[in-house]
């Protein structure tokens, strides 16, 4: 099997940056017809090439390092390309030995160039005394030139790897079960989303790379193995760095470990890469010393059980050694092929096939179910494409990673063990950003062509490229069947600089051909892709994802072109023609796709460049003008507008020229909805066939809508001229669809007739009522269903919920919904109080919000208790039973049970039975069968969450059982609580139980506030007074009036309420300890109003207790009393004159219905005078004229309370 990289070199001229002129260093050539050429495997295609190597070194003599590259310019080198043409690098020095090495082997160099043009493709030249090797990254992908001749003279090879067929290497990775258990382990931690976040930094690994006797013989020197092992190194940088940001240098003293001599190396069966494996750690932890190296490897000739094996991570002391490459044929092949892929098992990368019947027969375990994202065989590095039989989706593999790998490589490198020993290199490099178009969930019909694209920015202007893998997981599946779950259906694709990706890919379509490793979903199942922005920066790549989920549904589909679709139909320019597809219920829930584009393509479906008509109701049938293109390969397409799936005619028709003079005419749009009382306006557009002249004339023959005329700007018009069609529909009151039919009359020509549909709407949503959780409920489950009158105007309905009337930022859920109810996706607090609202909404603007409801969910005790006898080893022998089990000393009963934590491992998670017993004996399932090949599970389980159990289970997240959890509600809580796991197939290595915990529930019996006094209060217009206790008054037995919190859910229309003189709104609060202390008052605006009102809710604050929304009634009356509370809680009483000298006049701003007591002191406080008043008029005199010349104090004194006026008097 072979790995795709990327490389290839081809130098041959070279110049400094700032030379007038590049010399010349290769020539074309051909060879003779009996050259013996050195390859194990000779390209199919080659270009010829004579190449100077002793030139080459001279001009790359003062060829700057890549360390300086910020201060000097590179060489500039022009590399002929197997295309034969030439394309110009940049290049530098670049080792990748340590300082150690390349100083002691100073001939050994490598370089490293990049196009200046696209920075996109790249150059690696390793140049050895012995050979000289050129890596190339092409935009026709990786190519080389390598010396061509056994005996290495100047004839060289210039190739792209496509056409260098397969080696046939016996490539099987012979990763063990020990080791696959530890990768699944690791991979066990990886969150959902992993990226780099922001700057990059480059993550560099010392390599100890070993190499058998057998294989160093056959090289013959220390210095020519060092020079192959500078290629390894080289092709392993250019996709680790550009896909992951790490690099490899290969350690000072790796001399030590290159043996020439099969009989003394301490190799044993160095043909047999397993045994190899367990023998390598110990030679390098001696010649190199374990803390000298942070990953080992090993290559040895071909091997008779595998073409690679790994056994340990990098970094980890004990096993990083426990990597080894069998190369039996091509030298590049096999470092592409071999040591990429198993240098991606020690950094935790599983392998991405989803089926591979001999590696399934013979060596089942070696399938990752985890990781095993590609369809069949896989074509990325961790794949094994062309190994799998009638499985293989290709023949080769790719050389760069699938989204899964990066994600577990990234991961490992940047928080797992792989990030404990690298040296760590700021560079200047920065992630793009990703822009997707799209929001998650939507749903596509099956066996519909669909196509997704996005776009990304980067800050550092890098040549971005793209792909879009998909990300599901599922059974093992036969590519080209359909079966139930999901497995992946699309193949990755080498990433390209085009960020749309078309499923399956447009020669397929077009061709009406089928391809095994693209196949359109036939049936109703969840489909995940991760687009991948890679900006290939040079030496430390960044690549950053975002993730997109939709649903394929049987509901829907196949949605088919049906006109024009055949070679047989023939369209002429300026025809009037009816473009007809299959909707197939893709207007409908739940793709509900409304609208479509129709496009039309010239070169038989590749490019679309003309329009036909945007954003036409997707019902089937739209008539067009064909447009003045004349051509034998048209095509049409019909895409989603609001959607990604599309279809495309099946075969090329023909556009011809008009065969007779006439005219064309276009009304548009078409099909529209007008607002009443909007007018409708449809243009007119004609223009000449084979230059035709004569005047044309429009009438509207019928459908008008009653109460509605039509009138033209120009009628009747030349051919070419255009008029507009207004239909005043002012007097139009009904709602509905009205065809009209519009008629063209011309001599000598076609009479036509043109119907455009026209769909009023109305805003009249009066019979709209939100009904459920009613007003003032209590008790409401923590995942309620929210409901509503639908209305026949509304096409949608708003639904806010809140924790404050004010909406807004105290918004919890914000959502558009269409029918008549709505759940959440999230679970609300329990004992807690809502508001919730809700407004229909149709294409012509929204209605008013609903009133505002109020209601609490259920109030409840929680304890969450988590076992401490896990984790618990599940057997792999046999049909175990694994019991945890979790002692509750809580005695009470039970009204809810969850289970926050459930994670685990099995080979097979589908083989498991897992149950929780109550002490009382009753069992709940969990889950049985869950999924197909997943060995993780690391979910929540709750039968108020929103979603049903994933595959696979390990988002983190809280999912329902398969049983009701429910079944335990009633029973006593206390005694032992057991989680049991029961193995149901003897298939497998077994797992672990790893966690779990429980949460237990029961109800609380809330004590409410009760309304005592809700009387109208009267108010003297544009006056203001207080709501005092006498007219609004809760109480409750468990909390004081400065906890009991009224919230406003209904302000007053006519008058303002008050704070401490602070206007309040919708959503503001105050307490009864406010109004019991005159705190809170009502302003009247001094409008002719008789009345107004407020509503509002009362709660009790944490304790949970409250009451629903109660209205506060307010009448304005100019003929109100005032009481005395009203005395000593306003200004309402004036002294005048102050100072005085006979008397005094006491003024009230109302009369008085009650007694006051006046008094009358002087400054010692001594009582001078007192005086009864009963009910009386706004105001009295009091004489003052006994009282000699001073300050005294005016005592009021009221059932209520007293209240002090001091008054002068002067003489």
């Amino acid at each position: 099997m072979r790995l795709t990289i990327l490389l290839l070199l081809s130098v041959f001229s070279i110049a400094n940056v700032n030379s007038q002129n590049e010399n010349t260093f290769w020539r074309d050539i051909s060879f003779p017809s009996k050259i013996e050429l050195r390859q194990e495997t000779v390209p199919d295609k080659y270009r010829s090439l004579q190449i100077n190597i002793p030139a080459l070194q001279r001009a790359l003599e003062n060829t700057p390092n890549i360390n300086n590259r910020n201060t000097k310019s590179g060489k500039l080198l022009t590399i002929p390309t197997p295309d034969g043409k030439t394309t110009r690098f940049e290049l530098y020095q670049h080792s990748v030995f340590e300082k150690g090495l390349a100083d002691k082997y100073p001939d050994i160099k490598s370089y490293r160039g990049v196009n200046p043009n696209n920075k996109a493709e790249k150059i690696r030249i390793i140049i050895s005394p012995k050979k000289t090797t050129f890596l190339l990254k092409t935009a026709n992908g990786p190519a080389y030139i390598i010396p061509a001749t056994i005996d290495e003279d100047e004839k060289y090879m210039a190739y792209y790897r496509k056409d260098n067929p397969a080696s046939g290497l016996p490539f099987v990775c012979g990763v063990t079960q020990e080791e696959l258990e530890k990768y699944k382990k690791l991979r066990a931690e990886i969150p959902s989303v992993f990226r780099n976040q922001g700057a990059i930094t480059l993550r560099e690994y010392r390599v100890a790379f070993a190499c058998t006797g057998e294989w160093g013989q056959r090289r013959g020197s220390v210095q020519n193995c060092l020079t192959d092992m500078n290629i390894a190194l080289n092709v392993l940088n250019e996709v680790y760095e550009n896909d992951l940001s790490i690099k490899f240098v290969l350690v000072a003293n790796n001399d030590k470990v290159i043996f020439l001599n099969p009989n003394t190396d301490p190799y044993n069966n160095s043909n047999v890469g397993g045994a190899l494996l367990g023998q390598n750690s110990a030679v390098l932890n001696d010649s190199i010393g374990v803390s000298n190296y942070d990953v080992g490897h090993i290559i040895t000739n071909g091997c008779t059980d595998v073409g690679g094996i790994a056994g340990g991570p990098a970094c980890d002391n004990g096993t990083k050694g426990r990597g080894v490459t069998c190369q039996a044929g091509d030298l590049i092949d096999a470092f592409e092929s071999i040591t990429t892929h198993e240098m991606g098992h020690q950094f935790s990368a599983g392998h991405t096939w989803n089926n591979c019947p001999p590696t399934l027969e013979n060596s089942p375990n070696q399938f990752h179910p985890g990781s095993a994202f590609e369809p069949g065989s896989g074509s990325t590095i961790m794949s094994y494409a062309g190994l799998c039989g009638n499985q293989n989706i290709a023949f080769d593999n790719d050389v760069y990673f699938h989204a899964g790998s990066i994600k577990e490589i990234l991961f490992f490198s940047r928080q797992g063990t792989g990030n404990a020993c690298p040296n760590k290199i700021n560079t200047e490099n920065v992630e793009p950003e990703i822009s997707l178009p799209y929001s998650n969930d939507f749903s596509i019909p099956i066996s519909t062509p669909f196509e997704l694209t996005a776009s990304a920015t980067d800050a550092n202007n890098d040549n971005l490229t793209y792909t879009w893998d998909e990300f599901d997981l599922g059974p093992i599946a036969n590519i080209g069947e359909q079966n139930v779950g999901t497995s992946p259906l699309f193949r990755s694709y080498l990433p390209t600089n085009n960020p749309t990706r078309i499923f399956p890919k447009i020669e397929t379509i077009l061709s009406n051909s089928f391809d095994n490793a693209e196949v359109l979903p036939t049936y109703s199942r969840d489909m995940k892709f991760r687009f991948i922005v890679r900006d290939n920066f040079e030496g430390s790549g960044a690549v950053v994802h975002q993730e997109l989920k939709f649903k394929a549904t049987d509901k829907a589909g196949p949605f088919l072109v049906e006109f024009p679709n055949a070679s047989t139909d023939f369209l002429e320019v300026g025809q009037y023609a009816e473009i007809k597809w299959d909707v197939a219920n893709t207007n409908k829930s739940p793709v509900n796709c409304q609208k479509v584009n129709i496009l039309l393509s010239l070169d038989g479906g590749f490019t679309y460049p003309i329009t036909l008509l945007a954003d036409t109701p997707n019902d089937g049938s739209e008539f067009i003008v064909i447009p003045n293109n004349t051509t034998g390969t048209a095509r049409v397409k019909i895409a989603a507008a609001d959607n990604i799936f599309f279809d495309i005619s099946n075969e090329n028709f023909v556009i011809a020229p008009p065969s007779k003079p006439g005219y064309a005419l276009t009304a548009t749009p078409r099909d529209q909805q007008v607002c009443l009382p909007d007018n409708a306006v449809i243009e007119l557009v004609t223009s000449s066939l084979l230059s035709y002249d004569s005047l044309i004339s429009f009438a509207v023959l019928s459908g008008l809508p009653e109460g509605a005329t039509a009138s033209f700007s120009n009628n009747p018009v030349t051919p070419s001229e255009n008029s507009n069609l207004t239909i005043d529909m002012a007097g139009v009151t009904e709602e509905a669809s009205f065809s009209i039919v519009l008629q063209a009359i011309a001599p000598s020509a076609d009479t036509s007739y043109r119907t455009i549909v026209i769909n009023t709407i109305s805003n009249d949503f009066s019979d709209f009522a939100i009904t459920n959780p009613a007003d003032g409920s209590s008790g409401v489950s923590s995942l309620p269903t929210f409901s509503w009158e639908e209305s026949l105007a509304a096409d949608e309905y708003e639904i806010e919920i809140a924790t404050s009337p004010s909406f807004g930022n105290t918004n919890v859920i914000n959502d558009v919904v269409s029918g008549g109810n709505f759940t959440p996706s999230e679970v609300l607090n329990e004992n807690t109080l809502y508001y919730w609202r809700a407004r229909p909404l149709n294409p012509c603007g929204n209605g008013a919000y609903s009133e505002t409801f109020a209601f609490h969910t259920e109030s409840l005790s929680c304890a969450t208790f988590v076992a401490d006898n896990v984790p618990l080893n599940i057997s792999a022998q046999g049909t175990p039973t694994v019991e945890s089990v979790l002692p509750i000393t809580f005695d009470g009963t039970v009204n809810d049970v969850n289970i926050p934590i459930l994670k685990g491992n099995h080979d097979l998670v589908k083989h498991l039975d897992v149950k929780l017993i109550s002490p009382a004996g009753t069992s709940v399932l969990l889950f049985s069968n869950l999924c197909g090949n997943t060995s993780i599970f690391n979910i929540g389980i709750d039968d108020e969450a929103p979603t049903e159990l994933p595959c696979p289970p390990n988002d983190q997240e809280v999912h329902q059982p398969q049983e009701a959890l429910s079944a335990f509600d009633g029973e006593n809580a206390k005694g032992d609580w057991k989680l049991q796991v029961v193995v149901n197939n003897t298939f497998g290595e077994g797992g672990a139980l790893e966690k779990w915990s429980l949460e237990l529930c029961s109800n609380v019996n809330l004590s409410n506030p009760f309304l005592v006094v809700n009387d109208t209060m009267p108010v003297n217009p544009n006056t203001s007074r207080a709501i005092t206790d006498e007219f609004l008054l809760v109480d409750d037995d468990q909390n004081a009036a400065s906890e009991l919190q009224y919230t406003i859910v209904k302000t007053t229309q006519h008058g303002t309420i008050m704070l401490n003189g602070n206007p309040l709104g919708i959503g503001a609060q105050f307490t009864q300890s406010d109004i019991d202390n005159f705190s809170v008052r009502y302003q009247h605006d001094g409008s002719d109003t008789s009345t107004d009102k407020f509503s509002f809710t009362v709660n009790d604050g944490a304790d949970g207790g409250w009451f629903g929304t109660t209205e506060f009634n307010i009448v304005i009356d100019p003929d109100v009393m005032i009481s005395t509370k009203d005395v000593l809680a306003e200004d309402f009483i004036q002294l005048f004159p102050n100072p005085a000298s006979e008397q005094i006049t006491i003024s009230f701003s109302k009369k008085i219905n009650e007694d006051i007591q006046f008094r009358v002191f002087n400054v010692e406080g001594q009582l001078l005078m007192q005086i009864e008043k009963h009910q009386f008029d706004q105001q009295f005199d009091l004489a003052i004229d006994q009282l000699v010349a001073g300050l005294y104090i005016l005592q009021l004194n009221t059932k209520d309370g007293v209240l002090n006026k001091r008054f002068l008097v002067q003489r």
